[in-house]
């Protein structure tokens, strides 16, 4: 493993395969919410060749039947709080009758979102096979600093001293003395 960080605006993959380094067809996304001033969505396409893009799209049966169990606790939480506010708010005669139907339900999708996504995004993939886990880990994003530094964890090192050639910037020409 090798850790790889870059300075550059758009970061420039090796046309191969990430893993094998075979001929790249795919690309395989890479997502990460950084926060430097405002949330930023910060992506980068991994190329990865046939066998092992289908290998990190496929998901375990147990993977699957986490990720129905999140969607059904999250429908339950999201129903139990805003629910539960609704009630609370319409026995104690407390807000206002137009606003608290409004504000029960926005709380509701609030509390699904944060089960389901939780559940999807960081539950789930803990129990993919060993194989696609390998394979959605060969490189791993770890860091974006403004002015466009990005830092990953390459599991192939042979790809990572690519992925740094391919990212330099070259040396400026030295001038001419007139």
């Amino acid at each position: 493993m090798k850790r790889v960080r870059i300075q550059t605006k758009e970061i420039r993959f090796p046309p191969i395969c990430a893993v094998c380094l075979r001929p790249a067809e795919h690309t395989f996304p890479l997502e990460q919410t950084v926060y430097l001033q405002r949330p930023l969505v910060v992506r980068a396409d991994v190329p990865l060749c046939s066998i092992h893009y289908a290998e990190a799209r496929r998901k375990s049966s147990v993977e699957r039947i986490v990720e129905r169990a999140g969607l059904v606790m999250g429908i339950a939480t999201g129903l139990t709080v805003g629910g539960g506010l609704f009630a609370m708010w319409t026995f104690e005669q407390q807000g206002n009758s137009i606003v608290n139907p409004l504000l029960a339900a926005f709380m509701g999708i609030g509390f699904f979102l944060i089960v389901w996504l939780a559940t999807v995004h960081w539950l789930a993939p803990e129990f993919a096979s060993k194989v696609t886990r390998k394979v959605r880990n060969a490189v791993r994003f770890t860091g974006y600093w403004t002015p466009g530094i990005w830092q990953f964890e390459v599991m192939n090192n042979e790809w990572a001293d690519l992925l740094i050639r391919e990212n330099e910037v070259p040396n400026e020409q030295p001038r001419k003395a007139s």
